[in-house]
């Protein structure tokens, strides 16, 4: 009951503006648990899920359960079966997804919303690409905030999952890798609307490569 009324009092200062989100979770991490409004999860670099500033450890068939609830959002159990056991016979697979959802919830509760025969992330959990496709989605609808430096070194780091290349991943990182060129391109456009020439080259330079990696991608 102790870390539950301190929670509340931490949302509670929260809500009144007399303490920043990110402060709530630093100090949720020194008392202990996880809140599920300060877990975030990066898939780009590599896969990583916190709480706070503490790191949550999560084997790798849990993470990439994670990881397509992320990219792909709320899904029947059956599509997720198929898709990350598809080699496995069915009985197998329908387990290993039972044991994937029981360790979850046990090490990681509330992290899953059981919607009937779906699962889903909770929504209160920061996504990195979520993120990240809001902001292209500013660029593509011509908002002048979304075109900024930050915003272009944004786009040149956003890998998805390096180093993934189980037969779902791949698809999703060639879509995202091809919005992104188009973000980039319409910046780059900006920049030379504007005469930032040296800016709108290394955009452009970013985008050469990039099609190169796509052009790898597809073939694999």
């Amino acid at each position: 009951m102790q870390s539950l009324t301190q929670a509340a009092l931490l949302r509670m200062l929260v809500s009144k503006r007399l303490l920043s989100a990110p402060t709530m979770c630093r100090f949720g991490g020194i008392m202990g648990g996880v809140d599920n409004g300060c877990l975030r999860l990066n898939l780009f670099s590599s896969w990583e899920l916190s709480s706070g500033d503490n790191l949550i450890r999560v084997s790798s068939r849990e993470q990439r359960l994670i990881a397509a609830l992320a990219i792909q959002g709320n899904r029947p159990r059956s599509y997720l079966v198929g898709l990350l056991w598809p080699e496995s016979p069915e009985p197998k697979a329908l387990a290993n997804l039972r044991v994937s959802v029981h360790q979850i919830r046990r090490n990681i509760p509330g992290l899953l919303v059981d919607r009937g025969p779906a699962l889903a992330l909770n929504g209160s959990v920061r996504i990195d690409l979520h993120q990240l496709q809001e902001q292209i989605q500013g660029v593509l609808a011509g908002r002048p905030a979304e075109r900024s430096r930050n915003s272009v070194d944004t786009l040149r780091r956003a890998e998805l999952l390096p180093g993934w290349y189980d037969d779902w991943v791949l698809p999703e990182q060639a879509r995202l890798t091809h919005v992104r060129l188009r973000a980039l391109q319409i910046i780059a456009r900006s920049f030379l609307a504007t005469h930032d020439y040296e800016l709108a080259l290394e955009r452009q330079k970013r985008r050469w490569k990039s099609n190169r990696y796509m052009k790898v991608l597809w073939r694999s």
